[in-house]
């Protein structure tokens, strides 16, 4: 689909892409295959003129604390960091 054909389903069009957050890297993954997915999805978010929430940013210098015991799922704190940093954002487009 295309990316206009996308924008002109929406009334305003906002389009947000997210960066894959810290978690613990799962089987086969490393930090470094999350960083280079996170700066692809940086590339097209500043290409097609999207928005882009920085989950890394949002949940803070302590990923960890918004994150479950499993270090995968999010917690109630990280919801909240990730739903007011997104809110943020669209409310600043």
């Amino acid at each position: 689909m295309a990316w206009a054909a996308l924008r002109a389903a929406w009334a305003p069009p906002v389009i947000v892409l997210a960066t894959v957050p810290w978690r613990e890297s799962p089987p086969g993954r490393s930090e470094a295959d999350r960083l280079a997915l996170n700066a692809a999805l940086a590339d097209l978010a500043d290409r097609e003129a999207l928005l882009l929430l920085d989950c890394d940013a949002a949940l803070g210098p302590d990923h960890a604390a918004g994150l479950e015991a499993d270090r995968l799922h999010l917690n109630a704190c990280g919801y909240a960091a990730l739903s007011g940093a997104l809110a943020a954002l669209v409310r600043g487009a």
